[in-house]
């Protein structure tokens, strides 16, 4: 409503206006002579009669009508095509950081920090260009980002992808699909060894090495920790945990990962045994390599009650049901050939 006066105001001057060099215009070709140049007398006196329309004037003043439809609908369309080349992160541009508070992120500053931390070849990986100004920003050498994207925002083409073709060293990346590994594996093998493991079969990668985390197992809380991590994927976000037999489970099953690893065994191991209730060979395992406690926790489940210790393994075997699957475990199992060895490469700490 406030601006109703304004539009009035506006169409009021246009109209005065265009009547003006309507009456001038057509005077002048006609050879009369000009009226008065007060654009407000003008109209007053064309009303009262005391100055005539010259010839042409309402000619003159449809072409000049006209003339003034076609720009109104010439900026419209060009303002509706501005608006559609802008993407939706420019909405938000005026919220963004500018001037000094991005001057640490410029290729300038990071330069800088490179050269101070001795790091040569490189200053860190590009962000982003800036909405304001076009400016392209850096992640420094020494610096963690952490991006918040929503889904179908660009992630992979936009952040991850540029991230990997840039990054000056070795590159860890994981993706629940094969975009990463196409759009990547070409330009990142020119630079050196590129590792595709493909468990899951997402890319169609075959086993040509293989990576057995047990061999980064060196102490009870590595072996907790793996626990925890098979135990997490198996249940799920959603999942029901027994107060009893989850945690129960969760100790024998790290007690299970510390003795295949003191012995050098491999992970299908932690299945076989999740399925002899009545053995302790993991036991005798820990045993010999002075771990007394643990091997006494293991032998403890062996000779618990029948429907406990049945329970304790079942949820143990629950947890790495995943080592049936013969086609994962080629990736971290060892696949002897016909000599009895593994001739792929061995990915181990």
């Amino acid at each position: 409503a406030t601006l109703l006066p304004w539009i009035a105001s506006g169409a009021g001057m246009t109209v005065l206006a265009l009547i003006w060099v309507s009456v001038h215009v057509a005077a002048a070709l006609n050879g009369s002579p000009a009226p008065t140049k007060n654009p407000v007398a003008l109209p007053i006196m064309l009303a009262t009669g005391r100055a005539p329309w010259p010839r042409l004037g309402l000619f003159v003043l449809g072409a000049a009508l006209l003339l003034l439809i076609a720009v109104a609908i010439g900026v419209y369309l060009l303002t509706k095509r501005i608006r559609g080349l802008r993407v939706r992160g420019d909405k938000a541009g005026r919220l963004m950081g500018r001037g000094d508070e991005i001057t640490a992120i410029t290729a300038k500053a990071q330069r800088a920090t490179a050269q101070r931390l001795g790091v040569v070849g490189s200053f860190g990986t590009p962000i982003g260009a800036s909405v304001q100004s076009g400016q392209v920003l850096y992640q420094g050498v020494e610096d963690v980002s952490v991006d918040i994207w929503g889904p179908r925002q660009g992630k992979s083409s936009c952040r991850v992808i540029p991230a990997i073709v840039e990054a000056p060293g070795a590159v860890f990346t994981t993706s629940n699909k094969r975009d990463i590994v196409d759009a990547t594996r070409g330009i990142r093998e020119q630079l050196g060894p590129v590792w595709i493991f493909d468990p899951q079969n997402l890319v169609g990668e075959k086993p040509a090495w293989w990576w057995n985390p047990l061999s980064y197992i060196r102490s009870g809380l590595d072996a907790e920790e793996l626990a925890g991590v098979l135990f997490a994927v198996a249940e799920g976000p959603d999942s029901k945990t027994d107060a009893f037999f989850t945690p129960a489970g969760k100790a024998l099953l790290a007690n299970f990962i510390l003795a295949a690893a003191l012995d050098k065994l491999p992970m299908t191991q932690l299945y076989i045994w999740s399925t002899r209730q009545t053995k302790d060979d993991a036991a005798e395992i820990l045993a010999s390599h002075g771990l007394a406690l643990r091997a006494a926790a293991v032998r403890a489940d062996v000779a618990a009650p029948e429907e406990q210790r049945g329970g304790v393994f079942a949820t143990v075997r629950g947890a790495v049901t995943f080592l049936l699957d013969d086609e994962a475990t080629a990736w971290f199992n060892p696949q002897p050939g016909t000599d009895g060895i593994d001739h792929r490469p061995h990915l181990s700490v």
